[in-house]
Parts: structure tokens; C-alpha cells; sequence
């Protein structure tokens, strides 16, 4: 199979930049397992942080500058999945002690996790290619700003998500997910199951509602509000692109700081509401 930037060879695009770092176990409350990432030698603190995704190329070297492994990522997520000791219908996979939320295809899990679980001082290196030609993942204040980079790195909808890395592990139903949920009181007649199979097998596009969200994320073991937020960064970051040419000719409004004089926003209006959108 060639590489990334072989195929961007072929096609005409330019080539990713090479992101050259140490490979890291990055983990923050919220994440649900640890995530592979690479820590950059250009930049600090988050700016420096760099998911690793389906479709990358990774070079893994060790601190001598010995390939140790080097290929595209194809994304195991069964392999070693276990359920978790307090939610026994959530299954996840682990390696070397620790939740995990994929592995390298043809490894086991504790080998590829070798790669990634060290000591500070014993750190791998990493060369890593991203599959895109735009901007590579990066992380701030605890979340991947890249909405394109964050929502294809979990599934590409929130339908999607729900039926591949929930239902379909399982072996489950829309009915009996169903089955689980009780009468609403204001709606009792209401079709649990018909509006699950839309939101996560029939159709796509379909939206899933607040109401069926929170007995979703409850049914799981998720945080509240799991599946509507998923579904809100989703719809921004495919709306983005169509308005693009609309939203950039949007004047911020300035507003001069009494202290410095600058003309960004100050208060809470600047505050960013999507912070730790995504559990």
C-alpha cells in the first residue's frame, strides 16, 4: 500500500508537512481512554498536540533514530475490548492497564500501547504525516479545535458514532434499546425504536432530539448531553464550508480595552461555550 504522500504524489495535491515529536499517552477528563498522540518539537502546551487518525502516516523511532515501525494507520477497535468493571453493556479496549480507543491493525494491544505508555524520560519518537492536507489536528484547552479533525476522528455523524461504536459492539437493537426506555409522560405513545433506527441506521441526516439524547447517554453510561453535543459539532463543521464565503464577511465587533488598549473582545462575551463540548 503507498503511503499519504505517495498518493498526494500521484493525484497532484501537495504533500502534508512531516510533524516531528515525541509520542505520548495524552489523557484528560472526559476522553474516556487514552488517545495516541505525537507532542511536536515546534510548539508548546496544547499547540503542540497532535491526534493520531485513521489514514496518518507514523514513523516510530527509537531515541538512537532506529525505525522501530512505520506504515499508515488502520484503526483496530475490537481487538482486546472488554466491558467496563461499572457499566458491564459499555465495551472498550485496554491495553497495558489503561482504556484505550483503538490499536494499529495487526498488533495486539499491549505491543502497540508499548509505543505510547513510557516513562517521560524513556519517551519514543515520532515522525507523523497527517492524511489531510489542511490544518493538522491540534488541541485546546482540553479539546480538538479542529471541528473536521475532531468529529472524523470519532465517527463522521453522530448517527454513525452511536451505531458503530455502541450498537453494532453489542449486538444491539433499536428495539431493544427500546425496550429500555419508559413511556414519556408528556408523548406516551411515542416510538423509541422507530427514532432510534432513524438517527442511527435509516437515515443519516436525521437528528437526534434532546429527549431520546439523554436516555441514549443514560442507557450507555454516558455523560448527559453526550449525543446532542456530538451532533451540534458535527452540524458546524459541515455547515462551515457552505457559508463560508457568507461568515467571513462578518465584522467582529471591537471593543477597546480600557487597560491595554487593544480592540479584542473582553468579559464573558469572549468566552468560548464549546469548551469540553465533547466529553
Amino acid at each position: 500500500m503507498k503511503n499519504q504522500r505517495d498518493r498526494d504524489s500521484i493525484s497532484g495535491k501537495q504533500p502534508a508537512p512531516a510533524i516531528t515529536g515525541e509520542l505520548e499517552d495524552w489523557f484528560e477528563t472526559g476522553l474516556e481512554g487514552v488517545v495516541w498522540a505525537l507532542i511536536d518539537d515546534a510548539n508548546n502546551g496544547y499547540d503542540s498536540l497532535h491526534v493520531i487518525e485513521e489514514g496518518d502516516d507514523l514513523t516510530v523511532l527509537d531515541k538512537a533514530g532506529t525505525v522501530l515501525w512505520q506504515g499508515t494507520i488502520e484503526c483496530d477497535r475490537k481487538t482486546g475490548a472488554t466491558p467496563r468493571p461499572t457499566n458491564p453493556h459499555f465495551i472498550q479496549q485496554q491495553a497495558l492497564g489503561c482504556w484505550i480507543h483503538w490499536i494499529q491493525k495487526g498488533f495486539e494491544p499491549d505491543h502497540w500501547a508499548e509505543f505510547f505508555i513510557r516513562r517521560p524520560d524513556d519517551r519514543l519518537r515520532g515522525v507523523l504525516v497527517k492524511k489531510s492536507t489542511q490544518v493538522a489536528t491540534n488541541v485546546s484547552r482540553g479539546e480538538i479545535t479542529d471541528l473536521n479533525a475532531k468529529t472524523e476522528s470519532l465517527k463522521c455523524s453522530a448517527g454513525e458514532t452511536l451505531r458503530e461504536d455502541y450498537m453494532a459492539p453489542l449486538g444491539l437493537s433499536a428495539r431493544q434499546i427500546a425496550e429500555a426506555i419508559p413511556p414519556d409522560a408528556t408523548h406516551p405513545a411515542r416510538n423509541w425504536a422507530a427514532e432510534i433506527e432513524s438517527f442511527a441506521i435509516g437515515d443519516e441526516e436525521a437528528f437526534v432530539n434532546l429527549d431520546l439524547s439523554l436516555a441514549l447517554d443514560r442507557y450507555f453510561g454516558l455523560p448527559d448531553g453526550y449525543f446532542w453535543r456530538l451532533q451540534a459539532v458535527c452540524s458546524v463543521r459541515d455547515r462551515i464550508p457552505q457559508l463560508k464565503p457568507w461568515l467571513d464577511r462578518v465584522k467582529p465587533r471591537q471593543c477597546e480595552n480600557a487597560q491595554t488598549g487593544s480592540g479584542k473582545p473582553t468579559g464573558s462575551a469572549s468566552a468560548d461555550p464549546l469548551n469540553d463540548s465533547i466529553p
